[in-house]
């Protein structure tokens, strides 16, 4: 992953909005809230370049819900609190939580044991700096 991340240079994304996904874990009512990433032709190159190099190095690796529909997005809270909780932040925040960009500097690669599960304590497995000089910042 270390001459993934030299290759790349930083890049900016814009966050559109929050966005709750309603879902349940365990029997509870719960949900997702992220913060909706809009897709770039760079970032969807991005997605499946890193796809194709993970599967040469490890095999079939994908989470379920990767792949061509693959919803660009940054996680802010992830199950475990009843619906209404989340309804409660969506409210709270979503006007100051939209039309924002962030510039990208470092890649993270997160991991998990349990495939079968959508909170599955997801680890931070390795951080790397983008560091691809040849090309300044750039909107993607």
């Amino acid at each position: 992953m270390a001459e993934l991340a030299q290759s790349i240079s930083p890049f900016r994304v814009g966050l559109t909005h929050l966005e709750l996904v309603e879902t349940v874990v365990d029997g509870l009512d719960t949900g997702i809230l992220w913060l909706n990433v809009q897709e770039t032709a760079f970032l969807r190159q991005l997605h499946n370049r890193v796809n194709q190099e993970l599967t040469l190095r490890f095999g079939n690796v994908p989470a379920a819900f990767d792949g061509p529909g693959y919803h660009f997005h940054m996680t802010v809270a992830l199950g475990g609190q009843p619906i209404a909780t989340y309804h409660h932040i969506q409210d709270e925040f979503s006007s100051r939580l939209s039309h924002l960009h962030y510039t990208v500097w470092h890649m993270v690669m997160f991991v998990y044991d349990d495939i079968h599960a959508i909170n599955a304590g997801y680890m931070t497995c390795l951080i790397l700096p983008l560091t691809n000089q040849s090309t300044t910042d750039k909107d993607c």
